[in-house]
């Protein structure tokens, strides 16, 4: 993980987490991860992970350090070496993802309260 962060008053319902950056020209896929606790193996609120191979967004979730079955967004937003702006809405049904302007997905993904924040890529 590149960036790895606490929400100690965790998010709450109607809440949006905006994240701009970029992604690496090396990048072969990029995760951001809201988390329900700050351990290493902390289970996942949303997982969300972009892979350049295989040109998809794949939604998650992990409960009791079980994964939940994936959910795939339509549309690929993401080019590599560009920047991008992702905005995480969190409602009754789960969570809404916005990458700005280009693409919307809806997920009713939701195990826990999120409590923290990863952000990494991994290289080809």
């Amino acid at each position: 993980m590149l960036y790895t962060s606490t929400l100690p008053n965790g998010i709450d319902i109607g809440t949006v987490v905006k994240i701009c950056g970029s992604v690496p020209c090396c990048s072969d896929r990029f995760e951001i991860g809201l988390t329900c606790s700050e351990w290493r193996d902390a289970d996942y609120a949303l997982h969300l992970c972009a892979c350049f191979q295989k040109c998809q967004v794949v939604f998650n979730t992990r409960e009791d350090g079980v994964w939940d079955v994936e959910e795939c967004g339509s549309g690929f937003p993401f080019h590599r070496g560009q920047a991008f702006e992702i905005m995480i809405i969190t409602d009754q049904e789960g969570f809404k993802v916005c990458v700005c302007p280009r693409a919307q997905f809806q997920t009713q993904l939701r195990c826990c309260a999120p409590r923290g924040l990863n952000l990494g890529s991994s290289a080809l």
